[in-house]
């Protein structure tokens, strides 16, 4: 999951969430349960694009842009 700008509030309280979720803790009426959360074409869990990533956007910081 990805934060829009709301992290540090929403953060915390999806966390307590995750964490409860995976100890079995979780309410019956789990908000989180609704959503699907997909893979995407190509990775399998290893962020092996993440390197090219950081390399693009520091060199966009480094141009200024």
């Amino acid at each position: 999951m990805g934060f829009n700008g709301a992290g540090a509030t929403m953060a915390p309280y999806l966390g307590n969430r995750i964490a409860l979720t995976m100890r079995g803790q979780r309410d019956a009426d789990d908000s989180l349960d609704r959503f699907e959360f997909r893979s995407h074409p190509l990775y399998n869990g290893d962020p092996w694009f993440m390197p090219g990533v950081l390399a693009y956007h520091w060199l966009l910081d480094r141009i200024g842009r």
